[in-house]
């Protein structure tokens, strides 16, 4: 017989069985019916409707606002652009702003005239508003701002999102979009940067570095650049081309520097496992198949009418480079103290706000302050710390410091360097000329570098108060209550209640002053020209829509425009802007404008000749026999050097003579170097002066137009033909009374050696048409034939010149008037006969 289990020791042991309680009797039952019921089925979970597709629509709509703070970025958006857009309405009262490059959407279906990405959105604004331009103007740019400032802070939170979270990396993106809205390049580029800046393809522009910069991240961590990133690079990168082609090319070449600078700092600054050296080759090959396509795709058409324009395309780029060659290297606006201010600009000079930036304590701090935001202070942090973004940071400012200096040109304290770098470049200067980084790319940095400043230096305070507020500090910090940490979020950590109000303090009085630098679009004196200084916007005449609607009348005629224009011109209106608003004012009408024969037509020779027959078809009729013919003996000895450095001659007759009943005097000028002036005649920088015996002086400028004609030069000899009642400046004096003539060189000559005694001087009795004028007009299919009394500025004709061609043209029955106001008249042009 076994011994009894034992418990363990500490367990308690078991006690007697207790006896089971008694059981109580089964209830009743009742009795089972008489057919048995079938057994009760398995009971199934009941399965959840599908939510509609109204539900998961509006799931994805919430979910799309909520990620990522872009709802809140949308409202930023919509303020900032409000704001900016509210502002210049206040100052001009509703008026149009459109003006200089930027040359206006007046239709919907002006964007077929030019199919552009800038002109999207103008165009669906003139949809919106068909019949006032005002209105489709503040629209348009309202949602341009909107798509920059939204744009602004996609690159900006791409640049700093592993540094920044949360709230700071919101209102960096929120700074760097607000003061690109008011950059010195908005406003040394006047209202061309106003505009220009917000234009779509700027907006693009962003979005192409902030995915340049996402894609750097990617390679750089060894994942692959998702497809759809890929998609979006090349719309935007598409999208991004400049209204203008040498921009366009410049932009393309920029944008791929950058590119293969990231593929070299991925492939060779990084160490990587095979893994991740596949992923980089992967995403490279995905933008090199997908979206470069995409880009070139997009980009195709603008290059299209490019290379095949009559007047401007890759045969004649050379002579545009040596226009341009000697016009953006060594002048005073690119000096090292503009180009760090941004504002190196030529026509920045002359506007009438440009006191301020030399004046006013307040702007001259406000534009020092952006360099030193975006440059300096940038440069300091990434010095003294280690933090996620350093590298992208660095990179940015490794761009902007030679983007300046680069913009200095031939100036110290680069400028050996930049001369060397232009001489090595294909058309030097004119490839990359000195304003055009500012323009495409320092634009887009600054603002996004001065962010990074503001918000730093704010998180410097926030420390700085936390740190000596006692027991907040204290916790936030525990034994280095005295230190400063590195100002980013990485540590997680918060500030105490007075921190942060210091912080935002010292961030938003930052972001004001250099908001200060455009004082000009706060007070609206950005809008204000030498012309009208009063004049604050502008709006279109009544005339020109009743001519346009005359021209239109069931047809869509070519039309030649009096008087000749330069590429910008001046109303007495005040439209200050590009020939082109005629060609956009009177679509489907065509315009010949000098845009008409291509970009940049007038700095193409023969273009430029065509033009100017077009426009100036008056010659000489020569006499059939001679009606005075002079010799002027000898050269004043009062031979004065001019302020512009050049020289002016004087060569007196021995008496006064008289040529009344003349129209044309020809002068014959013998010279003795003959290599500087015919290319100063060319440059429109030799002067002839018919001067009368009582002093007055009527000038011509020779080769400019058919007033001041050039029929031969050469064998020592340049024979002028000057239409005597129709001079460049100076008044048609009393010419029965002539004392004299006068040859004024406008630029640098070394010696007086130019011009030689003796001169000749003969009358011709009359005018004509020239003999090729009918062909070309044929030729180029006009109908129509505008004349713009309101031109004020930029017309290479006098006004009486305009008026002797019309009295020809109608004498010869060419003309049949068909519109005709105080301002425009519109003539019926009979080619025939």
């Amino acid at each position: 017989m076994s011994a009894p289990a034992t418990a363990p020791s500490g367990a308690p042991r078991p006690s007697a069985p207790v006896p089971a309680p008694p059981t109580a009797p089964p209830p009743s039952v009742p009795p089972a019916p008489s057919k048995a019921s079938p057994p009760s089925p398995r009971r199934r979970p009941v399965p959840t409707p599908a939510p509609s597709v109204l539900s998961r629509a509006r799931r994805a709509v919430v979910g799309f606002f909520r990620n990522d703070d872009r709802g809140t970025r949308l409202l930023i958006s919509l303020a900032l652009a409000v704001a900016f857009v509210g502002t210049i309405y206040y100052w001009t009262r509703g008026a149009l702003l459109y003006g200089a490059d930027n040359i206006g959407i007046y239709r919907a279906g002006d964007f077929w005239a030019s199919p552009h990405s800038d002109y999207i959105l103008p165009s669906l604004a003139a949809w919106v508003f068909p019949n006032n331009p005002s209105h489709a103007l503040y629209l348009s740019t309202g949602m341009e701002a909107f798509c920059a400032c939204f744009a602004a802070q996609f690159f900006t939170r791409q640049l700093l999102r592993r540094s920044f979270t949360g709230g700071r990396l919101l209102a960096a993106g929120a700074i760097a979009a607000g003061l690109y809205l008011v950059s010195p390049v908005a406003i040394s580029y006047w209202y061309v940067g106003l505009l220009t800046n917000l234009n779509l393809s700027s907006s693009a522009y962003f979005v192409v570095l902030g995915f340049l910069v996402k894609f750097l991240k990617s390679i750089s961590t060894g994942r692959r650049f998702g497809w759809l990133d890929t998609v979006l690079l090349g719309l935007a990168a598409g999208l991004s081309a400049p209204d203008s082609i040498p921009n366009e090319i410049r932009m393309i070449g920029i944008t791929l520097v950058l590119f293969l600078g990231a593929v070299v700092i991925a492939l060779g600054a990084f160490r990587r496992t095979p893994a991740e050296a596949k992923a980089t080759y992967a995403s490279v090959a995905r933008i090199v198949v997908v979206g470069a396509p995409i880009a070139a795709v997009l980009l195709f058409y603008p290059l299209y009418l490019f290379i095949t324009s009559p007047g401007f395309n890759l045969h004649s780029v050379g002579s545009v480079a040596a226009y341009y060659s000697t016009r953006f290297t060594s002048t005073s606006y690119n000096t090292i103290w503009a180009t760090l201010r941004l504002e190196g600009r030529v026509t920045f000079q002359h506007t009438l706000y440009y006191y301020g930036y030399s004046k006013n304590p307040l702007m001259i701090l406000a534009s020092f302050a952006w360099p030193a935001l975006a440059l300096v202070v940038p440069a300091v942090i990434v010095a003294a710390w280690e933090f996620p973004d350093r590298l992208l940071v660095s990179a940015a400012l490794l761009i902007s410091v030679p983007g300046v200096l680069w913009e200095a040109g031939s100036n110290p304290p680069f400028g050996t360097v930049h001369d060397q770098l232009t001489a090595l470049l294909p058309y030097g200067d004119t490839l990359l000329q000195t304003y055009s980084l500012t323009l495409i790319l320092l634009s887009k940095l600054f603002p996004a570098l001065v962010a990074f400043s503001v918000v730093t230096l704010g998180n410097f305070a926030g420390q700085l108060f936390s740190s000596g507020g006692g027991a907040a500090g204290a916790a936030s910090s525990p034994g280095r209550a005295s230190v400063l940490r590195p100002p980013f979020d990485s540590d997680g950590r918060r500030h105490s209640g007075w921190g942060r109000i210091s912080g935002i303090l010292l961030a938003t009085g930052l972001t004001a002053v250099i908001a200060a630098s455009a004082l000009p679009i706060y007070n609206g004196q950005v809008e204000r020209t030498t012309w009208a200084p009063d004049q604050e916007g502008f709006e279109i005449p009544s005339a020109y829509a009743e001519a346009r609607a005359a021209l239109l009348n069931g047809s869509t005629p070519t039309v030649l425009l009096l008087p000749e224009i330069d590429t910008y011109f001046t109303t007495s209106w005040g439209y200050n802007g590009a020939n082109g608003f005629y060609t956009n004012f009177y679509y489907p009408a065509s315009f010949i404008v000098p845009r008409y024969y291509g970009e940049y037509a007038l700095f193409v020779n023969n273009t430029a000749q065509n033009y100017s027959i077009a426009t100036n078809p008056l010659v000489p009729q020569m006499p059939t026999e001679r009606t005075l013919n002079l010799s002027f003996p000898s050269i004043d000895t009062a031979r004065t050097a001019t302020a512009t450095g050049g020289l002016r001659y004087s060569f007196g007759a021995s008496k006064a003579f008289s040529i009344t009943g003349s129209t044309w005097l020809q002068v014959q000028l013998p010279y003795t170097n003959t290599s500087f002036l015919p290319d100063a005649v060319a440059a429109g920088n030799v002067w002839v002066g018919v001067q009368t015996e009582a002093g007055g002086v009527a000038w011509y400028v020779l080769g400019s137009a058919s007033n001041a004609l050039v029929p031969s030069m050469s064998n020592g000899t340049l024979t002028a033909d000057l239409l005597l009642d129709a001079p460049d400046s100076g008044s048609p004096a009393n010419l029965s009374r002539i004392g004299g003539i006068s040859v004024q060189i406008r630029e640098p000559a070394r010696t007086f050696g130019v011009v030689s005694a003796p001169i000749s001087v003969e009358a011709i009795q009359g005018s004509n048409i020239s003999t090729q004028w009918l062909g070309m007009m044929r030729g180029l299919g006009v109908s129509y034939l505008m004349v713009d009394w309101t031109i004020s500025a930029g017309a290479a004709e006098p006004r009486t010149l305009v008026n002797d061609t019309l009295v020809q043209l109608a004498d010869r029955g060419y003309l049949y008037p068909d519109f005709t106001s105080s301002d425009l008249v519109v003539y019926r042009l009979a080619t025939g006969g």
